[in-house]
């Protein structure tokens, strides 16, 4: 900044004092920073209803959104983070997925045992319908098969952590094991 005489002038729409050195518009022009980033004058202008933000509340979280102007009506007011969740994201499709082992997920956030993003493992939703209930904790879901996106009722079979993991670490099942002899962790991973 330049060591000359500080000037004094008034804004012309809100009425503030700026204090400059040098001013590059005339005295009839000059705006203070909040008047000139705002409006018509700003960059980022898109020609929308210049005014004081309204606020609302968002009807899934609560939360209160602010905007000059809202598109939908109050009782579908929604904030960014809820706007782009379930069937209203841009990248849902249909409520399916399938993790790196294999399982499918559905979403549905209000099933007891749904994970923190709401969602839960198809198999045990086919379980529970054919069932009658929900299933306790402590028991899980095996594959009969061994397909983990094969999830006809016939398949599954509802049994304990303990018991589950005995039956996938018996005989055939348990990798330390080839051909019915057991083998150390040093001879399974050796190449050759």
């Amino acid at each position: 900044m330049s060591k000359g005489k500080i000037k004094v002038r008034t804004c012309i729409d809100c009425g503030c004092e700026i204090r400059s050195t040098c001013f590059q518009k005339p005295i009839g022009e000059t705006l203070c920073r909040s008047c000139a980033h705002s409006g018509p004058r700003s960059s980022v202008w898109k020609g929308g209803i210049a005014g004081k933000p309204k606020v609302r509340k968002c009807v899934d979280c609560g939360c209160e959104c602010q905007s000059t102007e809202f598109r939908k009506p109050i009782e579908e007011t929604r904030c960014l983070s809820c706007s782009m969740k379930g069937e209203r994201g841009n990248n849902w499709k249909g409520g399916k997925r399938r993790c790196s082992q294999g399982y499918v997920y559905i979403y549905k956030p209000v099933h007891p045992r749904s994970d923190a993003k709401g969602r839960i493992k198809r198999c045990y939703l086919v379980w529970e319908a054919a069932n009658g209930r929900y299933i306790q904790p402590g028991e899980v879901v095996h594959h009969i098969d061994g397909v983990k996106d094969n999830d006809i009722i016939d398949n599954l079979q509802v049994m304990t952590h303990g018991d589950h993991s005995s039956l996938h670490m018996s005989g055939k099942n348990n990798p330390s094991y080839k051909h019915g002899k057991r083998i150390g962790w040093r001879k399974k991973y050796k190449k050759g």
